[in-house]
């Protein structure tokens, strides 16, 4: 992974700005992102992707037509390889970061798993 989107990435998993959501990137209206969200939203800030709403009625966070996973464009920029949800080893385990926010990890606790193993 690229050491200077890492580092911001990192930064703001700690920074306490976002509020944690599971189950898509986040929330198009409101600062909810999961930990993948934060990645796009800093792809989004650097002109790499447009970050919108779904739809009028739907306010899920939309990049690059993804609304649940991450878009290549994003994981491709961000030297993660060509992957929608990359995979880092937990406690001898092999697991995804979607999977990690959305089964209970703060994203301090996701950061910390970030800057070990990615």
């Amino acid at each position: 992974m690229k050491q200077e989107i890492k580092a911001e990435w990192l930064r703001r998993l700690r920074s306490g700005e976002y509020e944690q959501l599971s189950g898509q990137l986040g929330n198009a209206d409101t600062n909810e992102r999961c930990c993948l969200g934060v990645l796009c939203d800093i792809a989004a800030e650097k002109g790499v992707v447009v970050a919108r709403p779904y739809s009028e009625e739907d306010n899920s966070l939309m990049v690059d037509g993804a609304c649940t996973v991450l878009p290549f464009s994003v994981s491709e920029w961000a030297g993660l390889g060509r992957t929608i949800d990359p995979d880092v080893q937990v406690d001898e385990d092999y697991r995804s970061l979607s999977d990690l926010n959305d089964s209970g990890y703060t994203f301090a606790q996701i950061a910390d798993v970030i800057e070990e193993y990615l």
